[in-house]
């Protein structure tokens, strides 16, 4: 491999890396808002934390094998299109939502 496509992966990676942190901020933020809006309590709220991070796990299991069976780079430009759109989409919808899109990243 290149150097210059091993940067090249490194700076995918750190990017993927950032917009799972950006995205688990966000859910954490949201939090208060959430609980206050659907009156959760503190043993309910944590669901909205599982649920979040279970549909990241699969989203990721999914983004694996659509790595395999299309190829790397399809796979990489598929769910970077899908956070984006995932993350403008669902401004005002449940945060699930947007852990599809990261966990294929």
């Amino acid at each position: 491999m290149s150097e210059q496509k091993r940067w090249l992966a490194f700076y995918l990676l750190c990017a993927g890396e950032l917009m799972i942190v950006l995205d688990t901020t966000i859910v954490n933020v949201a939090l208060p808002s959430i609980q206050a809006d659907l009156r959760f309590s503190d043993t309910a709220l944590v669901w909205v934390v599982n649920a979040y991070m279970v549909t990241y796990g699969e989203a990721l299991t999914g983004g694996y094998q659509l790595a395999f069976a299309a190829g790397a780079a399809f796979a990489a430009l598929a769910a970077l299109l899908g956070f984006f759109l995932f993350s403008t989409a669902s401004e005002n919808s449940a945060p699930v939502v947007d852990s599809t899109g990261a966990g294929s990243s």
